[in-house]
């Protein structure tokens, strides 16, 4: 019984994962790889940092451009380690699926899709199972604040 509910676990969020970045898509590059990119992270930074020399280094409006110069590289290292694509202009674009009519997958089914997404509907009982045999499912009396 683990073992149908493992197997039935793991290909549902086999099913569920996105597919990774493809450079093919009009164009766009990788954005970790693109030179406009780094150009533009870069320049966001130096405004920032130009804008920190005008404070004392421990007044709260250089502690708040400090945050986000941080918030920015973050920002910048986390869109090229998601695999976003970027434009020449070295912004990060959105990939929209080009369907026409997505709304014609509710009149006429999928088999593909509904194949991979119907035992996800049977792993929840057995989810609920586990829980209730290991104790989780409940919490004690002791537990619930009145």
């Amino acid at each position: 019984m683990a073992a149908l509910a493992l197997s039935s676990v793991l290909l549902s969020s086999a099913a569920t994962s996105p597919p990774p970045a493809a450079a093919d898509i009009a164009g766009l590059t990788p954005c970790k790889e693109s030179k406009a990119f780094a150009k533009r992270e870069k320049q966001s930074v130096k405004k920032l940092n130009s804008s920190l020399k005008k404070y004392a280094p421990d007044s709260a409006p250089a502690l708040a451009i400090q945050a986000t110069i941080e918030k920015t590289k973050r920002r910048f290292e986390n869109y090229g380690k998601f695999g976003l694509l970027c434009g020449s202009d070295g912004l990060p674009h959105l990939i929209v699926s080009g369907e026409k009519k997505p709304a014609m997958r509710e009149i006429i089914i999928d088999v593909e899709l509904a194949a991979r997404i119907i035992p996800r509907g049977f792993i929840w009982p057995v989810a609920a199972y586990r829980e209730l045999i290991n104790g989780d499912l409940v919490v004690d009396d002791a537990d619930i604040g009145y």
